[in-house]
């Protein structure tokens, strides 16, 4: 079993510098993960997380799109409730907005579409050693 994490937002620091990581378990090793998600993705016709909130400010998914998330059934009753839709004229276009959690939960369960056997849990790091060092960031 491998523990790992995912990393959405500025996972290298070099733009707002915020970022959530959020942690599974699997009984597969990431490169069979990833192989999974890409086949996943082939059934769906698309990559939401390569297509989608990849830019600054850019967080919506369109409702076409978001609609074939949920017709193919990656989304969560959970994460379901969570995900805004976006009808504000402001907008570029109307769309589904997730929070990073669903956004997380809803690489894995591509993954799962892709290969059926692959299963999943989320995790919490139970060991988190602090060393301070708050001064650091200002």
């Amino acid at each position: 079993m491998q523990e790992f994490r995912l990393v959405l937002g500025d996972w290298s620091d070099d733009g707002h510098g915020k970022c959530d990581s959020f942690f599974y378990r699997i009984h597969w090793c990431t490169e069979a993960m990833e192989a999974a998600h890409a086949k996943g993705c082939a059934t769906l016709g698309f990559d939401p997380h390569s297509k989608f909130c990849k830019d600054y400010e850019d967080s919506l998914v369109p409702i076409e799109e978001f609609e074939k998330l949920k017709a193919h059934g990656v989304l969560n009753d959970k994460d379901l409730e969570e995900i805004d839709i976006e009808t504000d004229v402001a907008a570029d276009y109307p769309g589904a907005s997730f929070h990073p959690q669903a956004w997380a939960n809803l690489y894995m369960a591509i993954a799962a579409l892709g290969e059926p056997n692959f299963t999943y849990v989320q995790t919490i790091p139970k060991n988190k050693v602090r060393i301070g060092g708050y001064g650091f960031y200002y």
